[in-house]
């Protein structure tokens, strides 16, 4: 088997819930959404087919130290649940034949539903179910109703991001209550893709402290700015 791979570096998590530890991100090829704000999408267009050999030469002898620091390893895109089968298959073979077992993170728009062979391999999900201001029609954006029966009953590890605007909010609060999620599970990122961008946002992070929700910067854009790879 083989994996679509746009790019795959060692850097920090910059969102959500594991903020500031140190990853491996393999950026997956591909997406089903093509939202406006999207500032990676030049990478997951292209990418490479790297068969299972090569990544588990990868995951050795590139990456292996990092892992056995603790490193994270981190599945993003684009929509890394498009190769979900084929993902599950290299994980299978990382436990096989390294002495690697690393923490993996899925960042994921939650509108494919998981698979078990997969999902047994993960130890937290990021779901960023898509707001009206991605331009995506809610009929395209709309989470995989397996969802929301597995984060509310089996106690997954998980956060849901949403990016937002201050005149997202409102809409924020009623995906929130549409599928009943707790407030300590979100988190509020604001839509930014610069360091100008991302300063202020004090609406937001009121908004937070009112509801109960978390909020997110993004460590990577405050540091490298717009570079990307890092």
């Amino acid at each position: 088997m083989a994996l679509q791979i746009s790019e795959h570096f060692y850097s920090i998590q910059g969102e959500g819930t594991h903020a500031g530890v140190p990853a491996v991100f393999m950026r997956l090829t591909g997406c089903n959404l093509h939202c406006s704000w999207c500032d990676s999408v030049e990478v997951w267009r292209k990418g490479d087919r790297v068969t299972d050999p090569q990544l588990i030469s990868l995951v050795k002898d590139k990456y292996g130290r990092q892992f056995q620091q603790g490193a994270h390893l981190i599945f993003t895109g684009g929509e890394p649940m498009i190769q979900q089968r084929n993902l599950a298959h290299f994980m299978e073979q990382i436990r096989m034949v390294t002495d690697l077992d690393p923490y993996v993170e899925v960042e994921t728009n939650g509108t494919f539903a998981p698979q078990d062979e997969f999902a047994e391999h993960v130890q937290h999900w990021t779901l960023s179910p898509k707001l009206s201001n991605s331009g995506e029609p809610p009929e395209k954006r709309v989470m995989h109703p397996s969802w929301e029966k597995e984060l509310n009953t089996y106690g997954l590890s998980y956060c849901i991001k949403l990016v937002v605007r201050p005149q997202d909010l409102a809409e924020a609060d009623q995906l929130v209550t549409n599928y009943n999620l707790h407030p300590h599970r979100v988190w509020l990122m604001p839509c930014a893709s610069t360091q100008a961008e991302l300063m202020g946002n004090v609406e937001i992070v009121e908004h937070c402290m009112q509801r109960g929700y978390r909020y997110s910067t993004r460590l990577q854009v405050l540091i490298w700015n717009q570079l990307t790879g890092v």
